[in-house]
């Protein structure tokens, strides 16, 4: 791995990155514990215990489809048992999100894309052509890829994020799927989880904001280091449906 850090000011930032989730768990406040009153507490609950129970009625034929797919293309689904966001998480990203809609919990709420989110490991040498076919194939099961993020190259997390639809009835509703290489996958999950926990925390002290610019840096450092597969950097998924 590249570096433009020396290993004393790395081992500085682990350390201070480690003490702070370890103060952040003993000192845990939820989401709901943040907002105003009881009011919008109830609101929140609501709208995500509803938007929970949503998936788990809409996850199962999904889940059948994609592992089907990754097991027909040879690739490793990860981090299965998480494919549902956590009840917490709903409610937590529903309340930061808000914010981007003058406070409205509904709206928000109605723009997640991942309380049904999968991942999928290809190797570097057979990437873009397993995640083209395994989107051509879930396309022709009746799926729609909707968005189509080509992450390679960006300083962000090195990937494929792609958002779809379900067939008829559910055709409104969005799930996501993320595909990695298998160093790459080992970068978002193992050297980087840790990171991404500091840099996405609501808090905006002036200590906290210091620290999420060294977590930040480090991040994409690692990020760096992911080699990227041939032919990824331009690729571009196309619909069977487009070309017609």
């Amino acid at each position: 791995m590249k570096t433009d850090i020396t290993v004393k000011e790395y081992l500085e930032i682990r350390n201070e990155v480690t003490l702070f989730l370890e103060e952040k768990m003993r000192n845990h406040v939820s989401a709901l514990d943040k907002l105003p009153n009881d009011e919008h507490r109830k609101k929140v609950i609501e709208i995500s215990d509803r938007v929970y129970n949503k998936a788990l009625t809409l996850e199962p034929p999904i889940s059948n489809i994609v592992y089907d797919l990754a097991f027909e293309f040879d690739g490793l689904l990860k981090g299965f048992k998480e494919r549902i966001k956590s009840l917490e998480g709903i409610r937590r990203k529903t309340i930061s999100d808000s914010m981007e809609y003058k406070g409205d919990y509904e709206v928000a709420a109605s723009k997640l894309c991942d309380t049904i989110r999968y991942t999928v490991v290809f190797k570097d040498d057979e990437y873009v052509d397993k995640v083209d076919k395994f989107l051509h194939e879930i396309e022709d099961k009746g799926y729609k890829v909707k968005v189509f993020k080509n992450n390679w190259g960006k300083e962000t997390c090195q990937g494929f994020n792609v958002r779809l639809t379900m067939p008829y009835p559910n055709e409104n509703e969005l799930f996501e799927i993320q595909f990695h290489t298998p160093y790459g996958y080992q970068i978002k999950e193992g050297s980087t989880r840790d990171l991404y926990e500091v840099i996405r925390d609501d808090d905006l002290s002036e200590e906290l904001i210091a620290l999420k610019q060294k977590s930040d840096k480090l991040r994409k450092i690692f990020q760096k280091s992911i080699r990227i597969p041939i032919g990824a950097l331009n690729y571009k998924f196309e619909s069977r449906e487009k070309k017609i």
